[in-house]
C-alpha cells in the first residue's frame, strides 16, 4: 500500500523502488501503528506470476528483463547506465 500511496499522492511511478520515500513512510507507519513493515517479503512466487512484461536486449548481452508493469528498461533503472556502457544494446 505504500507503493500505491507514493503513486497517488507523490506521483512516484517506480513501484520497484524501496528507496528513501518508501522507507520514510514504512518507518512512520511502524512507529505509529506498532507494525513491522519491511522492504523484504516472502511471496516471491506471487510476484513472479505478475511479471508478464518481458524485454530482451538486442545487443550482445541478450539480457531479459521481466516486470509486472509495462515499462521497458531505461535511465530510471539503477543498472541501466552500466548496461549502456558495457553492452550498448537497446530493449
Amino acid at each position: 500500500m505504500i507503493h500505491a500511496y507514493l503513486f497517488l499522492v507523490e506521483h512516484n511511478r517506480d513501484h520497484d523502488d524501496h528507496g528513501a520515500q518508501f522507507q520514510a513512510h514504512m518507518h512512520r507507519i511502524n512507529k505509529a501503528a506498532g507494525t513491522r513493515i519491511t522492504i523484504y517479503h516472502s511471496f516471491h512466487d506471487e510476484v513472479e506470476h505478475y511479471r508478464t512484461h518481458w524485454w530482451q536486449c538486442k545487443g550482445t548481452c541478450g539480457r531479459i528483463v521481466k516486470r509486472a508493469m509495462n515499462r521497458p528498461p531505461g535511465k530510471y533503472d539503477w543498472w541501466f547506465a552500466q548496461h549502456q556502457s558495457e553492452c550498448g544494446g537497446e530493449y
